[in-house]
């Protein structure tokens, strides 16, 4: 063997060990970046169920708005129904009336004023019973289960046998108005 032969025994060695050192390297460097483009995918996907989780507890937050403004809306529909019900309106003040153990005399209904999304019914009550019974009955009236606004209060003497007072109340019950739109 001469001195060439071993110079190319030697550079073919240090080829093979560097192509030894080198691949595995080369490997190890492409999984390394592999894993940080994994970790970069893992952390833009955590943020995103981040994102959603938050969504959906906002989205139970909302169904339970939405259970409450139902409920609301309800209670306005009962406050303001759909149609007149007169006859419903008149129970209501008979119901709130002997409630208040005061005697209704009089129920008059005018005619119906339209506003923008829902009608005006001015009414005329006329009751006696005691300046108790009557404050009862006006608070019951304005708290009840039908919207009912009293625009005027005038006390007089009742009956001169009983003793009570006279109330006459001007007041409007509302009710609503399909809007189509």
């Amino acid at each position: 063997m001469n001195i060439q032969d071993l110079f190319r025994h030697r550079i073919l060695l240090s080829t093979i060990l560097l192509l030894l050192l080198f691949i595995p390297s080369f490997i190890i460097y492409q999984q390394w970046q592999s894993l940080q483009g994994t970790r970069q995918v893992l952390a833009k996907e955590e943020k995103n169920v981040e994102a959603a989780q938050a969504r959906l507890e906002e989205m139970f937050l909302l169904r339970e708005n939405l259970d409450r403004l139902k409920e609301h809306e309800a209670q306005l529909s009962r406050l303001m129904p759909a149609t007149p019900e007169e006859g419903e309106l008149i129970r209501f003040i008979e119901g709130q009336s002997n409630r208040a153990n005061a005697h209704l005399v009089e129920i008059r209904f005018e005619s119906p004023q339209s506003r923008s999304g829902y009608m005006e019914i001015p009414l005329r009550l006329v009751v006696e019973g005691s300046y108790q019974e009557l404050l009862r009955l006006l608070h019951w009236l304005q708290a009840g289960e039908r919207a009912l606004r009293v625009e005027e209060v005038n006390l007089s003497r009742g009956r001169q046998a009983s003793g009570s007072l006279r109330m006459e109340i001007q007041a409007i019950s509302f009710y609503r108005t399909s809007e189509k739109g």
